[in-house]
């Protein structure tokens, strides 16, 4: 499972950015994850995760994550059709890979 901060409060029982909510992922083997940025605020908070699969094969995928709803949609979900979703999906990495480094989208000139 996932424990996933929502947004908005400050009590010691939410993170800065809201209440903590639970949800399952498919991926049994996580190598990395991370959260990626996008330049438009009307994307929904993505999760890149690195994992690998029963026979040693590394995938890399992303979920979005729904923090109103706090709901996680897995890849090409259909639930987000009319949303800005930007699905990303690789499979067989190159082996060896361990590590997600999330790089901000460039500045708006």
């Amino acid at each position: 499972g996932l424990s996933t901060p929502s947004r908005r409060s400050s009590s010691p029982s939410h993170s800065c950015l809201g209440h903590l909510f639970h949800c399952r992922i498919e991926e049994r083997v996580v190598l990395d994850m991370t959260f990626l940025q996008f330049s438009s605020p009307d994307v929904l908070p993505h999760i890149c995760i690195l994992h690998q699969d029963a026979r040693g094969v590394q995938h890399m995928t992303t979920h979005v994550l729904n923090l109103p709803k706090r709901q996680l949609y897995f890849s090409q979900s259909t639930a987000l059709a009319n949303t800005s979703a930007e699905w990303l999906r690789k499979t067989a990495v190159d082996g060896g890979s361990a590590l997600l480094l999330p790089v901000p989208p460039p500045a708006a000139p």
